[in-house]
């Protein structure tokens, strides 16, 4: 043996004697015990982070510390003393510092295997109910004023674990409302149901990503688990699987190979093309206000522009074309838009098809293209897609919602939107769309209870709820009083939210309380001259029924081609109004009635030929105007303008629709079907289908039941004492909500209170 290595096993053994192996043993066991102690203790004390910090520097510096006291000291019977014996003598065997070491290092073992024993008890299943987790977006140290990238980050970590079926993952849409690092996170966990909370921070500096990420048990806060990255920014998806992977073990889930292999799969291989994409889903498009849409689209161009085969990206970008189509349809028609939206699922389909979102994109698509007649999509063909959707992303409310409204089975709707309101527990619309479930049940009292709910889900207020609150009552003949005290109530909170005013100024209108429905009229017409396009909107829209019920058909006439000039003009793809809504429609109804009062059925058709009014694509929706729909008055009018053949073969085109809609119970058509038969002059028909809606308490539009009286056909229907009798029925039913609540305008104020709206 050389000298070299002779020296060494002298040092090794002059160490092992003077007990220094023990002590770094001993110190390194209890110091990391400690450690771990105090990541468990100090977060829920409300430490703050420099006593863990200062825990872990104290450590650390007292390691050279305890080795060379051991080198140098020890216990003896008269005390402590320094070593000083030769190297070759061997050290007493009483009990010194040296001989607690060992003592020391066996307790420590045990106190290492009790503390493992309890962590891996920590890290089993929170709850024996099925783990609900809400991620909040990680705050973002260095840039306190722009949280896109924090908020992505958050955000495809809720993507790769919706990706199970064996949690309930909530949407960003609800827990990105808690941005507040100081919430207490217990409340936070309450407000939303969640027993699983992950929160953290993060700094990106120098190509750097510095991150922190604890997950908490909702009901205690406790740690159940914690980690800090420091990475360069290129591993940003690596951390995330990290963090994925840390909380699937903390939920006890199993996952299969599939969910294994897709989870880990990262969403692009460009970090700018990442980067665009999360603004463009975070900021843009969750807020769905309709100004940031086309924002939104150009973010996702962008990123498809930066990664080709971003399939996420693709998917997303259909989903803001359907977005664009429903919130901005005065610029956006579909069929302007199908070819590239299709285009579009498909590569998303082709770049990943174990992508949840790419066949939800396809299922939007083919919505669109049987609402706009440019392809036909059966709807078995649509519920493959939403059902393979949801196979792969369970956790997805667009693809619940979209499902639940395929679904024929009312109990399955239901199920489908619960589960939905489950994962975005504050989203208003969800909850607006299972009270109009129980509308369609018949159950008032719950659907009042769930838009109650939806008010109160949004911060500071949700508009949608407010308005559903006063039709929804307004679609039962027995509460069209309570209709219009929520209609007060609303307005009176909020007076310059046109969809309450609108909501309102309806009900009003069919209460039959028309001098009521005129004042807010007049106060529209204030904020209309001030520039409030949507006031002029209501004013002009509804102002001209009012006046033509109160005989004044010279102002009705000029407040329709106002509508049309302004609005129909300016914000829709004038002259085609085929891909519109039907409340576009209605001012040709009203100038078709002026047109045949003065013997000019010529010229109404004639405007319904320049606005290209499809009459196959025309809805017999009830919801914003009179009995005689748009798709009616078009079939009179070729009666009058010398084709009674046409008028009779349009009229009997829309008795299947009516059929079929009555099949499904959604009582779309109001008292259209009234209005045929009796144009028809089959006065029997007519009769039954009027009882039908008296019997089902139908009352909106009973105004305009009589504006058929030109027509011989529908005059003599009128004089029917049968229809008399049901029309004075209506009207009675009317009188007395209209009396009822002039002599009690308002609600209780328990009830006002639970709908978050202000005391009267």
């Amino acid at each position: 043996m050389t000298s070299k290595n002779t020296e060494k096993v002298a040092f090794w053994r002059r160490l092992r004697r003077r007990g220094v192996l023990r002590v770094a043993l001993s110190y390194l066991l209890i110091g990391w015990l400690l450690l771990q102690i105090g990541d468990v203790v100090l977060d829920p004390l409300g430490a703050p982070d420099w006593v863990m910090q200062l825990l872990i520097f104290a450590t650390v510096a007292g390691f050279p510390v305890a080795l060379i006291l051991a080198w140098f000291l020890e216990f003896t019977p008269t005390g402590i003393e320094v070593d000083h014996l030769e190297e070759t003598v061997e050290r007493p065997t009483v009990r010194g510092l040296r001989h607690y070491a060992d003592i020391v290092i066996i307790v420590g073992l045990l106190f290492v295997v009790a503390f493992l024993l309890y962590r891996q008890q920590s890290m089993t299943p929170v709850t024996t109910e099925t783990p609900v987790v809400a991620v909040l977006p990680f705050e973002e140290l260095d840039n306190s004023e722009d949280n896109h990238f924090g908020d992505g980050f958050a955000d495809t970590l809720i993507q790769k674990l919706g990706m199970l079926d064996q949690a309930v993952v909530l949407a960003p849409t609800s827990t990105f409302e808690f941005r507040d690092a100081g919430l207490d996170p217990t409340q936070v966990a309450a407000s939303l149901g969640a027993n699983l909370l992950l929160k953290g921070n993060m700094r990106r500096a120098g190509g750097l990503l510095r991150l922190e990420a604890s997950l908490l048990k909702g009901a205690s806060g406790q740690k159940v688990w914690s980690g800090n990255f420091r990475r360069p920014i290129e591993d940003i998806f690596r951390v995330q699987d990290e963090i994925v992977n840390a909380m699937v073990t903390a939920m006890g889930v199993q996952l299969t190979v599939s969910q294994v292999e897709r989870i880990a799969k990262p969403p692009t291989t460009s970090l700018a093309a990442y980067d665009v994409y999360i603004k463009a889903s975070t900021e843009a498009l969750e807020s769905r206000d309709a100004e940031r849409i086309p924002e939104a689209l150009q973010y996702l161009y962008d990123a498809i522009e930066l990664d080709p085969e971003f399939a996420l990206a693709y998917a997303k970008l259909v989903e803001a074309m359907h977005l664009s189509a429903s919130y901005r349809f005065w610029d956006t028609n579909w069929s302007d838009i199908a070819d590239e939206a299709r285009s579009a699922a498909t590569r998303a389909q082709e770049l990943d098809p174990t992508l949840g979102e790419g066949y939800l994109a396809e299922a939007f698509v083919a919505e669109w293209e049987n609402d706009s007649g440019i392809q036909v999509h059966s709807k078995d063909h649509l519920i493959k897609l939403t059902e393979k959707a949801l196979e792969l992303s369970p956790n997805n409310t667009s693809a619940l919602k979209m499902l639940g409204a395929l679904s024929t089975d009312p109990d399955r709707k239901l199920e489908l939107l619960t589960r939905a309101a489950r994962i975005d527990p504050r989203s208003g619309i969800i909850r607006v769309n299972i009270a109009e479930r129980y509308v369609a049940a018949g159950n008032y009292n719950q659907a009042e209870q769930w838009l109650i709910r939806a008010a109160k889900a949004t911060d500071p207020y949700f508009s949608l709820a407010y308005k559903m609150l006063i039709r929804m009552n307004a679609w039962d003949a027995a509460r069209l009083d309570r209709a219009a005290r929520w209609g007060r109530a609303c307005e009176i909170a909020y007076p310059q939210d046109w969809n309450i005013t609108l909501a309102f100024t309806r009900t009003l209108l069919e209460l039959g309380a028309w001098g009521e429905a005129n004042g807010l009229l007049d106060r529209a017409m204030a904020l209309a001259e001030s520039g409030d396009l949507y006031m002029s909107w209501i004013y002009t829209h509804k102002g001209q029924w009012l006046a033509y019920l109160e005989g004044d058909r010279e102002r009705a006439v000029e407040l329709a081609e106002r509508y049309i000039r302004e609005h129909l003009r300016t914000l829709t793809d004038w002259p085609d109004l085929s891909g519109q809504p039907p409340v576009m429609m209605r001012p040709f109804e009203l100038l078709a009635l002026a047109d045949l009062s003065e013997g000019n059925a010529q010229a109404a058709l004639e405007r319904y030929t320049d606005a290209r009014l499809n009459p196959e694509k025309m809805s017999l929706d009830y919801h914003d105007g009179p009995a005689i729909t748009p798709a009616v008055m078009y079939a009179i009018l070729h009666r009058y303008a010398g084709e009674p053949e046409a008028s009779e073969r349009l009229l009997r085109s829309l008795l299947p629709r009516f059929a079929k809609q009555n099949s499904e119970n959604t009582r779309e058509s109001g008292f259209a079907e009234f209005t045929v038969y009796a144009f028809l002059g089959e006065t029997d028909k007519a009769i039954q289908a009027l009882q039908a809606k008296v019997d089902e308490g139908w009352l909106l539009g009973w105004w305009s039941l009589e504006f058929g009286a030109f027509d011989p056909n529908y005059a003599a229907v009128l004089e029917d004492p049968r229809y008399k009798r049901l029309f004075n029925q209506i009207v009675s039913r009317v009188t007395e909500m209209r009396e009822s609540f002039r002599a009690n305008p308002d609600l209780p104020q328990e009830l006002l209170q639970e709908a978050g709206l202000l005391a009267l």
